[in-house]
């Protein structure tokens, strides 16, 4: 099945809108560690509520939403890993980011 021009218009809008958004006028090393990081913390959520679920007799739903909350996130991390990639200058603007410790 081939796909419509019409719906291959959209793409390119959704491209755009996305590609305009500020998040991606930083610099690429930095939105890239930013994006790393944040996956990381919200993946580690997420497998301690299934350990919860696991350890503390939470039902089989509890256990398969938190594996679930974990595939939405990777997947979600992988586009905006693509997007930053793609994006994001090597020298981006400056931002008003406190320093990290």
């Amino acid at each position: 099945m081939s796909v419509s021009d019409r719906v291959r218009q959209i793409e390119r809008e959704i491209d755009a809108s996305i590609r305009d958004l500020p998040t991606w006028q930083a610099s690429r090393a930095e939105v890239l560690v930013d994006l790393v990081r944040t996956y990381r913390d919200a993946v580690e959520l997420a497998f301690l509520k299934a350990l919860h679920a696991e350890t503390f007799d939470g039902s089989p739903e509890d256990f398969g939403a938190a594996f679930g909350q974990e595939n939405r996130l990777r997947a979600g991390s992988l586009w905006a890993l693509k997007w930053a990639s793609e994006y994001c200058p090597l020298v981006g603007a400056p931002t008003n980011r406190p320093p990290r410790s």
